[in-house]
């Protein structure tokens, strides 16, 4: 792999991170909404503190969590981890949930459809950085928009820094489907779901069979 080309995937990949969801988070959570969402909602304050830039199109679901950098006109799916499935879960059954941390790690990277709205100070920057572009530059772009419209390349990486090792990044192709808790509103209820949280207490009431009775002549 060339250096240019190195750069580029480097560029790519969607960054490892830890979120931390408070308790100010689960406290102002709607159960079976999305829109109030506690991991949404902790991955807003903690993506800033932590990437430097403001979390666009925050989505989450049993299956991916999913936010765009507008900035690099970027968009980020990982998959979702075990601990915040079982949360979600949880919430929605009405079980008290404690803050706890969980982190991005395994995710794929893709073109984002919405871009950030320039004013006249960025549109004339650009100008400028547009008349000063060099040959590194214009192709550091092409190679960018090439890999992200090609078909999906995969990216294994030997160690982070927890020392987890085999961590495996998309980039490029198309994101899978939304999943279950998806959408504003969350219908919980499914089976695979519910065994996630093993044996609940949740029983559905049994009532006894009407005995059909004569009547008196």
């Amino acid at each position: 792999m060339s250096k240019s080309s190195a750069a580029v995937t480097s560029y790519l990949l969607p960054p490892s991170m830890s979120i931390h969801v408070t308790q100010n988070d689960i406290e102002l959570a709607l159960p079976a909404n999305s829109g109030h969402c506690m991991i949404a909602d902790a991955i807003k304050h903690d993506v800033p503190k932590r990437l430097k830039f403001k979390p666009f199109g925050v989505s989450i679901d049993l299956q991916t969590i999913r936010f765009s950098d507008l900035e690099k006109g970027l968009r980020y799916a990982y998959l979702t981890p075990p601990v915040v499935q079982k949360a979600l879960l949880q919430f929605d059954q009405g079980v008290k949930i404690t803050p706890f941390s969980f982190r991005l790690r395994i995710g794929q990277t893709v073109a984002c459809s919405q871009s950030k709205p320039k004013t006249p100070a960025t549109k004339a920057r650009n100008r400028i950085t547009s008349a000063k572009s060099t040959k590194a530059v214009a192709q550091h772009r092409a190679e960018v928009k090439k890999k992200l419209e090609g078909p999906a390349t995969l990216i294994i990486k030997g160690t982070d820094k927890l020392h987890v090792t085999n961590r495996q990044f998309k980039i490029g192709g198309k994101l899978p489907p939304a999943a279950a808790l998806s959408g504003n509103r969350r219908q919980f209820g499914m089976k695979a779901l519910g065994n996630l949280l093993g044996p609940t207490k949740i029983q559905s009431r049994k009532f006894p069979k009407k005995v059909a009775t004569k009547k008196a002549k």
